[in-house]
């Protein structure tokens, strides 16, 4: 398949220069209505307000065609396009060359967005002002002011109101709910202001390497640019129209979240770590791999600030054969410190560089916090990863059929919040443990309430000092029960 060049396409070359005749026609039109009228005219005053508001819609139209066109381009599948030239479909090669080499097209449009942006600015300030000055002259009269600027600060509003709703929210919206469809539009459009705009793009980027020339820099030409809240809204909307499913959204959106995540919020808590001292056999630590099945365990000495080593349950069964008494010292291996504040996706990277898949986790003191797995991270990902060796899972948060809600306490804010749509949120705690333990500001026992301004708390289960289920019910409700006289605030 040939691909659009200046050189391989003639006849589609010479139809898309005269396009651009066309178009260069009709600006220089509409921009001879809007200043060259004569100045002794005595229609020329209205006559130039309406053709300066006909051609700023007609640079608005022009953004608006610029941010429809990146858009698409960009969340269009490469396996339409690639459909499309099966098909043979005219339009085909046009879009398979823009989407394969995005860097004219991407240049064209942010010179046009500039472009059309500054004058449809200069325009507002030049044309329009003057007549909502003359109106606001009675004001300026009355209170002895001067409200020229105001007239051009009002004009200059409401030009990038319009432009920031109708030039830019609104195309981008239509171009990430139907870019097939917008693609197909505006594919010869896009390139006969390419043709048009070549030599300013020639220009534009001479200016650019000469510029950088001095610096030692070459000038890049970046591929497409889409930010983590575009990306978004495209998985929003590929899952409303089926594209994919919603477990597959939420995979996508934790994916988003796991570069904000960090270590002390996916660790096992030091009090929940199964760890063995350093004197002890082999046999106790077979059998506590079998008590929690895990393959890992941490080996401490005198006190488990002092993590010395990790066990691997390989290394345990290749040299325990028919010896118990065999030291853990002999096989343990060195443990890996990570600071409580480690991003999750550096220590990805880092159990995948050192080929590790447990980390102890260490405070700003020095003493173990608690202890992040492979298993971890992943599970940030993907969801809980249930083996055999597992207790079956009961639901973090159940609905209770009063309403109230039965939470896991051990679950992060940032869950509950998701989750209930509240806005739990403390600088001191990441748990709902933590938060609710914060509130009592001591320890507290099974049956007790506390509130904050949302929620009243009520602690349901404990494990010695640790909350284990709190139920939650909404203030507003408890309000209502008690205003008809069912119920009383605490």
């Amino acid at each position: 398949m040939e691909r659009i060049s200046e050189n391989s396409e003639p006849p589609q070359r010479r139809s898309a220069l005269r396009r651009a005749s066309i178009i260069a026609v009709a600006a220089g039109a509409l921009v001879w209505f809007a200043y060259g009228q004569p100045s002794g005219a005595t229609d020329a005053p209205s006559f130039g307000m309406f053709s300066s508001i006909v051609l700023l819609v007609a640079m608005l139209l022009a953004n608006a065609l610029f941010a429809l066109t990146e858009v698409a381009l960009i969340s269009v599948r490469h396996s339409w396009i690639k459909s499309l030239v099966e098909k043979k479909h005219r339009l085909a090669p046009i879009l398979d060359d823009m989407k394969r080499e995005p860097t004219r097209f991407l240049s064209t449009v942010q010179i046009g967005t500039t472009m059309v942006g500054f004058f449809a600015s200069a325009v507002a300030a030049t044309t329009l002002a003057g007549p909502l000055h003359v109106l606001l002259r009675p004001a300026e009269v009355q209170y002895n002011v001067n409200l020229s600027w105001l007239a051009v600060a009002i004009v200059t509003l409401i030009v990038s109101l319009a432009s920031i709703v109708f030039g830019e929210i609104v195309p981008k919206s239509i171009a990430v709910a139907k870019p097939e469809a917008v693609v197909l539009w505006v594919a010869r459009p896009m390139v006969v202001l390419m043709t048009l705009m070549s030599p300013l793009l020639w220009f534009v980027n001479a200016i650019t390497r000469l510029s950088l020339k001095p610096f030692g820099v070459a000038a890049q030409h970046p591929a497409p640019v889409i930010s983590e809240e575009e990306l978004k809204i495209l998985v929003e909307a590929s899952e409303e129209q089926g594209v994919i499913e919603e477990e597959e959204k939420e995979m996508i959106h934790s994916i988003f979240e796991f570069t904000d995540t960090i270590a002390r919020e996916v660790m096992t808590p030091r009090v929940d770590m199964r760890c063995v001292a350093v004197s002890a056999t082999a046999s106790e630590v077979v059998k506590l791999v079998r008590e929690t099945g895990h393959s890992r365990i941490p080996i401490f000495e005198s006190t488990i600030d002092k993590i010395v080593g990790i066990v691997h349950v390989k290394d345990l069964l290749a040299v325990c054969e028919g010896q118990q008494d065999i030291s853990l010292i002999r096989i343990m291996r060195a443990p890996h410190f990570v600071p409580e504040s480690k991003e999750v996706s550096e220590l990805l990277e880092e159990f995948r560089r050192l080929r590790v898949h447990m980390a102890i986790v260490q405070d700003e003191y020095g003493g173990t916090a608690g202890v992040v797995t492979l298993e971890d991270l992943l599970e940030e990902i993907v969801g809980e990863i249930q083996d055999e060796y597992d207790a079956e899972l009961r639901s973090p948060i159940v609905i209770e059929e009063d309403d109230s809600f039965l939470v896991d306490a051990h679950l992060h804010l940032d869950d509950v919040n998701h989750q209930l749509d509240s806005t739990l949120s403390s600088e001191e705690f990441d748990t709902l443990g933590g938060y609710v333990f914060g509130l009592f500001g001591r320890q507290p026992q099974p049956g007790e309430e506390v509130c904050d301004e949302e929620w009243r708390f009520v602690v349901e289960e404990t494990d010695g000092a640790r909350l284990r289920r709190v139920r939650m019910v909404r203030r507003a409700a408890v309000e209502s029960a008690a205003g008809s006289g069912e119920e009383e605030l605490p």
